[in-house]
């Protein structure tokens, strides 16, 4: 549906998704470094690294993602601007 609005709501949208993401990646990776670290002794650990494991893979994907498709938004954006004139 992104043809149905200007290219700045989808940019406004994607990055607002990249800030919620990243900001999820970041306590993934906090509770990686700290708390499974921290508690190897239990019998679900390795467990627990797997999972957090797969949403860290998960987030990246999806801020790759993101960072494409902000590159490819800007251009429409600028094609646009270009076409409205001054």
């Amino acid at each position: 549906f992104g043809a149905q609005v200007d290219p700045e709501i989808s940019i406004e949208h994607v990055e607002r998704m990249v800030e919620s993401e990243s900001a999820f990646l970041r306590e993934i990776r906090r509770i990686e470094r700290e708390e499974i670290a921290k508690n190897q002794h239990y019998p679900g650990a390795p467990y627990w690294k797997m999972a957090a494991r797969y949403g860290q893979l998960e987030l990246e994907a999806h801020l790759r993602w993101a960072k494409e498709t902000l590159a490819e938004l800007r251009k429409l954006a600028r094609k646009k601007r270009k076409r409205r004139g001054p």
